[in-house]
């Protein structure tokens, strides 16, 4: 995920043109930089909570933490270094990874956990997003809720914690990230900027 923009020096010759075009890029680059990264930061703050209306793990905060910029030859890279982003925004196939089937959790209460910790046992219940009859993880002794803030209730004997499916397909969602209009705006913005301070 990145955006990046080129701009040239004017025609001026030799030594005089590098040193010109060095300032301007460098210019451009710390004016841009950070504005186009609090921009990624904002947008992702402003992002909805998960469909499921689950509590918060704070993932779209924890990608606008570990957006950054840098300095890329004539324009500026803004990079997320946050899991799980690249998915959402291109989409694609999630399959298991040495086990025959995802886990998706099926409640508030094994959001964000993994099977394993869990006393749990296989059943085969009515998916009431789906309509169907679909296997699932349900569990097999009472559930402790977490000890932590925002501890959520805990599970109860035979509640479905988890569907089990041999993969899912994201669809991508480049809304994720500004628009190219927001960009837009956001560039024309610094370079009115740079150009009063001239």
């Amino acid at each position: 995920m990145s955006v990046a923009i080129r701009i040239t020096a004017d025609s001026a010759t030799g030594a005089m043109q590098q040193i010109q075009q060095a300032t301007a890029l460098n210019n451009f680059a710390n004016e841009m930089g950070p504005r186009m990264t609090r921009m990624v930061q904002q947008h992702f703050l402003g992002l909805a909570k998960n469909k499921q209306g689950f509590h918060s793990l704070g993932f779209w905060r924890k990608a606008a933490g570990a957006t950054n910029w840098q300095a890329d030859g004539g324009g500026v890279v803004v990079d997320c270094n946050q899991i799980g982003v690249r998915q959402r925004y291109y989409g694609g196939d999630i399959k298991p990874v040495n086990k025959q089937a995802l886990t998706l959790p099926a409640c508030d209460a094994a959001y964000g956990h993994t099977a394993s910790e869990f006393k749990l046992q296989m059943s085969m219940q009515l998916n009431p997003v789906t309509g169907r009859i679909q296997s699932c993880l349900i569990m097999k002794e009472p559930g402790k809720g977490r000890k932590r803030k925002g501890a959520v209730a805990p599970a109860a004997v035979g509640q479905v914690m988890f569907w089990l499916v041999k993969g899912v397909h994201q669809m991508p969602n480049t809304a994720i990230i500004p628009s190219d209009a927001e960009f837009n705006y956001a560039i024309n913005k610094g370079l009115q900027k740079m150009l009063s301070a001239i």
